[in-house]
């Protein structure tokens, strides 16, 4: 197994040598072999992290090789991108709605909730067999943990595709709820959204 070390993007902003070489290793990152054959994910790395990391309207971090990183070297293991939504839960049954927020005061008319959006999530496929996803993904939650002290919230949602809940969010991770979200007809690809509670995998 790699050992990994985390990173917020923005660490590699001070200095400008620092930033080209995360720049370099950002563009040999190639995660289509294990992000289910999804294009948009090494796209938003390549293409969107720094602009939205600027703005603030998600903030990405990457996971580093400890080994090379020791030796002077830069190499992206995986990374994932965390940021603020609200969660449309006005498709959900008032039963489902009762199961899934029992705490909440009138929760039967409750449609939307602010949540923690794992907004993407992947791994180099160089390092597919030495990493589990499961890891990357603790990683996230521990980052919405820290979070989670200064602005309160325990639900975490994320879109995937219905194979990728099948074979890692349903059967790895577990305790996701899923939320019916009608696609849009120019999507190459149908996602879904799924969520879950913080407190759940942080006690």
């Amino acid at each position: 197994m790699t050992n990994l070390l985390l990173f917020s993007l923005s660490d590699f902003f001070e200095h400008e040598n620092t930033k080209e070489l995360i720049l370099e290793e950002i563009n040999k990152f190639s995660c289509y072999k294990s992000s289910d054959n999804d294009p948009d994910i090494e796209y938003f790395l390549k293409n969107k992290s720094f602009e939205k990391h600027n703005n603030s309207t998600a903030k990405t971090y990457l996971l580093l090789d400890e080994s090379e990183y020791n030796n002077g070297n830069l190499r992206i293991v995986a990374f994932f991108a965390l940021a603020l939504k609200v969660l449309d839960v006005s498709t959900m049954s008032k039963s489902a709605k009762d199961k899934a927020f029992k705490e909440y005061d009138n929760r039967r008319n409750i449609n939307y909730i602010p949540a923690y959006l794992i907004g993407q999530l992947a791994k180099n496929d160089s390092y597919k067999t030495s990493v589990c996803g499961e890891e990357i993904f603790n990683h996230a939650i521990y980052q919405i943990h820290e979070i989670n002290k200064l602005i309160g919230c325990d639900i975490v949602m994320l879109d995937c595709t219905e194979d990728l809940r099948d074979r890692f969010y349903m059967k790895k991770i577990k305790n996701f709820t899923e939320v019916s979200v009608e696609s849009e007809p120019t999507e190459k690809r149908k996602l879904v959204t799924l969520f879950t509670r913080l407190s759940y995998f942080i006690k």
